[in-house]
């Protein structure tokens, strides 16, 4: 009964890694001066999707944007921090 637990347990103890999948495999930042119209023109790495974000009136400006694969369209979203 007790080697019955002992390999019951074993194989139950498994780490969860399934938050470690939905992780970005990569993370990208940059620092620039606030162009004077406040929009720029983001592209996907080979020129396949081109986005315009307009960026807000706040000192610091966090876009964030995902692509869940390069077939796919990204989607972006503009944060504006004072």
């Amino acid at each position: 009964m007790q080697i019955g637990t002992a390999i019951y347990q074993a194989a139950v103890n498994i780490a969860d890694e399934r938050t470690w999948t939905t992780l970005p495999k990569q993370f990208q930042a940059c620092h620039f001066s606030t162009p004077p119209d406040r929009k720029i023109e983001l592209e996907t790495p080979g020129g396949r999707q081109r986005m315009q974000v307009t960026i807000g009136d706040g000192i610091i400006n966090l876009i964030y944007v995902k692509s869940i694969n390069a077939n796919r369209p990204a989607a972006g979203d503009a944060n504006e921090l004072k």
